[in-house]
């Protein structure tokens, strides 16, 4: 295979995949990708280790991230590419972030305990960072609590389950304004998962870059209201697996991605972002 190919949406340890960063790095060489970015979910840390390693394989590595949001109370997933993990700005933004999902998981956990499933996740912490609910249930299957991962979210977990705790997430509009002063391109990740028109059409009325319009196993037929959209508004066009390794067996790295060219805008905003920094 000649062609070139980037996959721009993947996850890590550092949230909610099950490959470490060199993990990511193997599979992506071995579907032939040129490149990727991870975009674990409010967190950066996966970059503290990944641009130094990336060196070993023939990638390209495009700094990310998956911000989860919300407008009006809805939930809205925003990713971010090309900034400087380096910029004090970003990481400001993110640690804000992790102090709120660090909160959240004390309230999960304390509900858990009072279900009897006491967790020591102290550990885990050290290794990876913040800790999200997919850990939480690796953790109370191991322990015997639940027979799977998805018994736990069944039971627990998700949404309205019963150790269930809402978090508190910035506004889009926040999120529009860290990318524009760290000179990230702000994407709408997924936007099939949005259901309310009248979300979209609000969304689609904001100062974004682009949203993804290519995503995981998506046949063309169901990208082409999304390509549309894009066009419509002189929008970058966007791609990735969303890729989670175990936790999400059925989609590959690789199955969605983005060309040479498309690749090469976002990465060459990102070396620029890395010569501001050293000025």
């Amino acid at each position: 295979m000649t062609e070139t190919r980037y996959d721009l949406h993947s996850h890590s340890i550092y949230s909610d995949g099950s490959d470490s960063v060199v993990e990511l790095f193997e599979e992506a060489v071995k579907q032939n990708l040129s490149g990727l970015s991870i975009t674990d979910h409010d967190t950066i840390k996966a970059y503290s280790e990944a641009l130094d390693k990336v060196k070993d394989y023939p990638l390209k590595l495009l700094p990310g991230v998956e911000i989860s949001s919300q407008w009006q109370g809805d939930s809205v997933h925003i990713l971010l590419y090309s900034f400087s993990p380096k910029d004090q700005k970003i990481n400001i933004f993110i640690d804000s972030q992790q102090k709120e999902r660090e909160e959240r998981n004390r309230q999960i956990l304390e509900n858990l305990k009072k279900q009897g499933m006491p967790l020591e996740l102290d550990k885990l912490k050290e290794d990876i960072g913040v800790i999200g609910r997919p850990h939480m249930a690796k953790a109370m299957m191991e322990r015997g609590y639940v027979g799977s991962i998805r018994e736990a979210f069944n039971r627990f977990l998700a949404e309205g389950e019963l150790c269930f705790v809402p978090g508190k997430r910035p506004s889009v509009e926040d999120v529009l304004q860290i990318a524009k002063q760290t000179r990230a391109f702000a994407i709408i990740a997924h936007p099939h998962l949005i259901k309310s028109s009248k979300l979209l059409k609000a969304l689609l009325a904001l100062p974004f870059d682009g949203l993804e319009a290519y995503y995981a196993h998506f046949h063309l037929r169901d990208e082409k209201k999304w390509i549309q959209l894009a066009d419509n508004r002189n929008w970058l066009k966007t791609g990735g697996s969303d890729f989670h390794g175990l936790h999400k067996p059925y989609i590959s790295l690789g199955a969605s991605w983005v060309s040479e060219d498309v690749f090469q805008l976002f990465y060459q905003r990102y070396l620029e972002n890395e010569d501001l920094q050293r000025m």
